[in-house]
């Protein structure tokens, strides 16, 4: 056993005062003369054995408790496996997991850089830890990293960068638990993070670690740019600014040149318009705050017009009104393909990478065949069941993905929530609200399944439109309602275009206006001539070259990759040595806006003593550090002491 605060052992010494209170009475006494005393003598002598025991008795628990009590001050604990302290202190392994997301990177509001605090506070945690036999260092997006010297962790610690991607907890834990499992020992486990909440829930990591909170980060007072876009059918640009005030400036650039600045009086409802010089040849820019000196708050965007994409749309001619022929047939940003079944040849699916099954009864073994092979080359499929559904052949081509229609169920529904980061609606809002307006429907299909997300839906639950997990790349989305006029006023809703522009324009494209660092993407190129056994190559904006994964489909060359992009940009695509592509990524700074867990809740969710839980202050506690690995003998001997007391009490009452 060791202790945490040994110099409150001297408090020990108290113990000699009831000590001192039971040998030395300082009572005095008065002697009666009386005859006859041999009965009471005889009495006295019993009454005497048993007070002397009943004084021996409170005596000791007064000692026992004063025990426990300076015992527990003294913040004892026991080292691993029993062994002696010094023998722990020299042997142990320490795993350290930094959670080296985006967010350490922005200076906070004091301008303060998040990211140095943190490297700090690592540093500070192994000075703490004393000697190690052995210190492992896991990021988010690197392998472990062995040291057996202090001065080689800190140098590795000090030039960790913060990355762009942000993972699930599951994943954490997953690259912890591969990293421990073959350790003959557990290792003391340290996660240094300031605990966003992820999409997952961190009771997740499956291993026993030691949460360390860094201080959260608010970008309330920070100037962000969160989209930029075009301006359908004209060459003005518009941006999504978040947390703006009328004395923010913002500067458009190209390169490293400034190109002109926009004041407060831009500024329309959070959303800044402009237009580019017409002398602009490049084809990225960047917007970013005029006084603002973190180079990955800048927005990089793609100047150059979006290519039309090929839409497959599969029907049945006479079970579609005027009006959706009319919507479906004739979209001004793709090209479509606007085919009855009934003449189609399924093989041609494979042409497409964009597919929308419009009002088919049936969804037949070849088509679903077809349907499914799309959604693993990184296609989409969307679905807009009839009003009379052959529910078997629907439910034959769901089943591969644990889904399932049920009977139709008829009567107004009026659509009240949406799922505003899915890709459909993304960027099709100003605003984020909790009761938007909505279409209605006037049936419904019932969905089951365990691996759905709602996109639409009603207060009740009730989903209208979800995407279904496909366990690949591509993404499928159904309607679970007809959406015939006479059933639906969704083809006369304002959302209607936004969600069928980004399923088209989101699916695959060499010339979309941005992209987002850290989401997977799938390019297609159509280089000419074709070489055998020649790859398309990426370079970064820091000149590093990736091959990603590609595969050839006829004359097109598909290029999939997106979570290995760490850095904001331009990306450009060569073959046999030319330029085929570029594409400006840039990071979803609105991953970093969820709140974090704080150390009451992680006390709860993860049943740990609340002085288990280290923060930046604690640090400067030593004996509040060495704490958490004697909490159990603290509380018992807390306990034990109530016991003693309660004991004492007792013993004076009824003996």
């Amino acid at each position: 056993m060791n202790f945490g605060n040994p110099l409150f052992l001297w408090s020990l010494l108290l113990i000699s005062i009831p000590i001192i209170l039971h040998l030395f009475q300082f009572r005095k006494y008065k002697k009666i003369v009386f005859t006859q005393t041999f009965f009471f003598e005889q009495t006295q002598s019993q009454e005497k054995r048993i007070k002397n025991l009943k004084h021996i008795l409170i005596l000791s628990a007064r000692i026992l408790t004063l025990i426990c009590l300076i015992a527990a001050f003294s913040l004892p604990f026991l080292s691993a496996r029993s062994e002696s302290s010094s023998t722990y202190q020299e042997n142990k392994n320490i795993v350290l997991y930094i959670d080296n997301h985006l967010g350490f990177f922005f200076t906070d509001e004091t301008g303060e850089n998040r990211w140095s605090r943190l490297t700090s506070d690592a540093i500070k945690l192994m000075d703490q830890l004393g000697n190690f036999k052995r210190i492992s260092i896991l990021t988010n997006t690197s392998e472990s990293e062995y040291f057996y010297r202090k001065e080689d962790a800190v140098r590795y610690i000090q030039s960790v960068k913060p990355q762009l991607i942000i993972p699930d907890w599951n994943d954490i834990s997953l690259k912890i638990i591969k990293h421990t499992k073959n350790e003959s020992e557990r290792p003391l486990i340290f996660i240094l993070s300031d605990f966003i909440k992820r999409n997952d829930n961190i009771q997740t990591i499956e291993v026993p670690f030691i949460p360390f909170l860094a201080k959260p980060f608010s970008l309330k007072n920070t100037p962000i740019i969160d989209s930029v876009w075009r301006e359908p059918g004209s060459d003005e640009y518009q941006a999504s600014v978040l947390h703006h005030d009328l004395n923010s400036t913002f500067v458009l650039g190209s390169q490293k040149r400034i190109l002109f600045s926009l004041r407060s009086e831009d500024f329309e409802k959070r959303i800044l318009r402009f237009r580019l010089p017409p002398s602009i040849e490049e084809s990225h820019l960047y917007l970013e705050p005029e006084s603002n000196n973190n180079p990955l708050l800048k927005f990089y965007f793609s100047a150059e017009k979006s290519g039309r994409q090929k839409l497959l749309v599969l029907t049945e001619s006479e079970n579609v009104s005027d009006v959706l022929k009319q919507k479906f047939s004739k979209m001004q940003t793709a090209d479509v393909d606007y085919a009855d079944v009934r003449k189609f040849n399924p093989q041609d699916i494979q042409n497409y990478s964009s597919v929308i099954l419009l009002n088919l009864r049936e969804i037949s073994d070849k088509i679903g065949v077809r349907l499914h092979s799309v959604l693993q080359q990184n296609g989409r499929v969307l679905i807009f069941p009839p009003k009379d559904a052959d529910l078997f052949s629907y439910n034959r081509f769901l089943q591969r993905y644990d889904s399932k229609f049920g009977p139709a169920e008829t009567g107004l529904i009026h659509a009240d929530k949406i799922e505003y980061r899915d890709m459909l609606f993304e960027g099709a809002f100003k605003n984020e609200i909790d009761f938007p307006d909505l279409p209605y429907f006037s049936q419904i299909y019932p969905l089951e399944s365990r691996t759905y997300q709602k996109i639409l839906y009603t207060l009740s639950d009730k989903v209208i439109l979800a995407k279904v997990q496909t366990q690949s790349a591509g993404y499928l989305y159904v309607f679970l309602s007809p959406i015939d006029p006479q059933h639906s006023n969704l083809v006369f809703h304002t959302i209607f275009s936004p969600l069928m522009y980004n399923f088209i324009n989101n699916t695959q494209t060499n010339q979309k206006l941005y992209h987002w660092a850290g989401s997977e993407y799938v390019f297609i190129f159509s280089p000419d001539p074709i070489m055998k056994d020649e790859q398309i190559k990426i370079t970064t904006p820091s000149g590093e070259e990736l091959i990603p994964y590609q595969i050839q489909k006829g004359r097109d060359i598909l290029v999939y990759f997106g979570k290995e992009l760490n850095q904001n940009g331009l990306y450009t695509f060569t073959y046999s040595g030319n330029i085929v592509g570029q594409s400006a990524f840039n990071a979803d700074v609105r991953h970093l806006l969820h709140s974090t867990y704080t150390s009451d809740e992680l006390s709860e969710m993860l049943s740990l003593d609340r002085l288990s839980i280290l923060s930046e202050g604690d640090l400067q506690n030593h004996s509040t550090f060495l704490s958490l690995r004697g909490a159990e003998l603290w509380y018992s001997l807390i306990l034990m002491a109530v016991i003693f007391y309660i004991a004492e009490l007792l013993l004076i009452r009824f003996i």
